[in-house]
């Protein structure tokens, strides 16, 4: 896409500015759209910008017409992901034997290594919210998530940077964790960044819609959005995905990617990120403390028996 035809056009007469309502303009910021006058103007390396898009690009670099999946400079957050839950399947893989590289690693084995399994959480193994993302059932399932991961998180990484990246893909995903500790039989074990995955097609998704006035970032949200819907049918249509985990982490990154860029004057893109990081966080501790008061707590022996038996 030409670069120039990302700059929204100017408005049809003048309108009143975002941030001086007293004040008419006819011209807009370059980034998001919003009308701006000459006392919010920030020179930009095309047109001009709003005071908050301007900060936010001292802090990021976002080039529209980027192609997908390239990756930001220096350590990649994204890459160290993907060789995370590569290595943990290929120990899975060992444990398993060799005749598990396709089909996946035996149900004793992924909940040896840290599957959800509510019954297991409820006695007191909280680990297995953060183990069981990088954990999956088969080479399949790895191949899916894995690929999602490269397309997405490259993305996202390289437009909202590194820290922002990882928290929000630590926070939702255990986020997810929990709505699928909160959601599922508390004896059927549950892996897979599919969770964490779908928070970043929420914040994608989001972030895109808060820019929606730049036909480019219209374009991505279309596209995204076309992307969820062929996803939720799958989520839907298939008895072995998580349900509750691909919803609650898709919810996750909504909220985060709507946060993302503040809202108005008077809450900043950092305060606004930092909220909805840390209400996520609260929620998910909340979720959990509420599901495990609900469990009986004679659930992880019966799960230890009925695996074993």
């Amino acid at each position: 896409m030409d670069p120039a035809s990302s700059i929204p056009p100017p408005p049809v007469g003048a309108v009143a500015c975002k941030r001086h309502p007293g004040t008419q303009t006819m011209l807009r910021c370059t980034r998001c759209g919003d009308p701006i006058c000459p006392d919010c103007m920030r020179p930009a390396a095309v047109g001009y910008q709003c005071p908050s898009c301007a900060k936010g690009s001292r802090q990021e670099v976002i080039q529209p017409g980027r192609t997908i999946g390239t990756a930001a400079r220096g350590a990649s957050v994204t890459a160290f992901l993907l060789i995370a839950i590569g290595v943990v399947y290929a120990i899975s893989v060992a444990q398993g034997g060799a005749a598990s590289l396709i089909d996946g690693p035996p149900i004793d084995v992924l909940v040896k290594m840290g599957a959800n399994v509510p019954a297991l959480i409820a006695a007191g193994e909280y680990w297995r919210l953060l183990s069981s993302m990088f954990l999956h059932a088969n080479l399949l399932h790895l191949a899916f998530n894995g690929y999602a991961l490269y397309v997405i998180g490259t993305v996202i990484e390289a437009e909202l940077g590194r820290w922002r990246y990882l928290a929000i893909y630590l926070v939702a995903g255990l986020f997810s964790s929990a709505a699928v500790y909160m959601f599922s039989n508390v004896f059927v074990p549950t892996v897979g960044a599919s969770g964490a995955i779908f928070a970043l097609f929420g914040v994608f998704v989001a972030y895109n819609y808060r820019r929606r006035h730049n036909p480019f970032y219209a374009a991505r949200m279309r596209s995204m959005a076309i992307l969820i819907a062929v996803n939720l049918v799958f989520t839907f249509g298939v008895a072995s995905i998580s349900r509750a985990g691909h919803i609650g982490g898709l919810v996750a990154g909504v909220i985060i990617g709507l946060a993302f860029d503040g809202f108005g004057d008077r809450v900043s893109r950092a305060q606004a990120f930092t909220a909805s990081i840390v209400g996520l966080a609260v929620l998910t501790v909340v979720m959990v403390i509420v599901r495990t008061g609900q469990i009986p707590p004679e659930s992880a022996s019966i799960f230890e028996f009925l695996l074993n038996r």
